[in-house]
C-alpha cells in the first residue's frame, strides 16, 4: 500500500513529481516517508486544514483518501485552517482537548 501512496507525488525515492501544493509541508517533499509523516500528522493534528487543501490539488486529494481509509473515516478536527503551507507541520498549533474530544 505504502508504494500506491508514494505514486501520488514521486517518480522514485529522489524525485518529485509535483510541488509544493501537492504536499502537507515543505520538510514533506524532501523524501516519500517524510511525504507520507507529514500528511499523517496534518490528517490527525490539523485534519480541518487537510480536508480545506484537498480542492487545491488532485495529489492532495488522493493523499487525503488513502490516509483517510486507514481511519475507516474517522475524522479529527482542528481550531482553524492554515492556508499556506509549513515547513513542518508539527510546528502548527494544536489544541489537544479538541483532538481528544474528536
Amino acid at each position: 500500500p505504502s508504494v500506491t501512496y508514494y505514486r501520488f507525488t514521486w517518480k522514485n525515492t529522489h524525485e518529485r513529481v509535483l510541488d509544493l501544493p501537492a504536499f502537507a509541508s515543505s520538510y514533506g517533499m524532501s523524501d516519500p516517508f517524510e511525504d507520507y509523516a507529514e500528511a499523517f500528522a496534518l490528517y490527525v493534528l490539523q485534519g480541518t486544514t487537510f480536508r480545506a487543501w484537498v480542492n487545491e490539488h488532485p495529489a492532495v486529494s488522493s493523499k487525503y483518501s488513502f490516509i483517510e481509509d486507514i481511519f475507516h473515516q474517522r475524522r479529527f478536527n482542528a481550531i482553524k485552517a492554515y492556508a499556506a503551507r509549513p515547513y513542518d507541520v508539527t510546528m502548527m498549533e494544536v489544541d489537544y482537548q479538541i483532538l481528544l474530544n474528536d
